[in-house]
């Protein structure tokens, strides 16, 4: 049972990692784009 209630958060947080990661990137990205213009 405690898997169950534990499992939802792991996915949360996972999902707050990528999302963190995807803004990185996206800023990364507007820079490149920025700098080839």
């Amino acid at each position: 049972m405690k898997n169950k209630i534990i499992d939802p958060f792991k996915k949360a947080l996972n999902l707050k990692k990528i999302n963190e990661l995807n803004k990185k990137d996206l800023k990364n990205l507007t820079q490149i784009l920025k700098k080839i213009k």
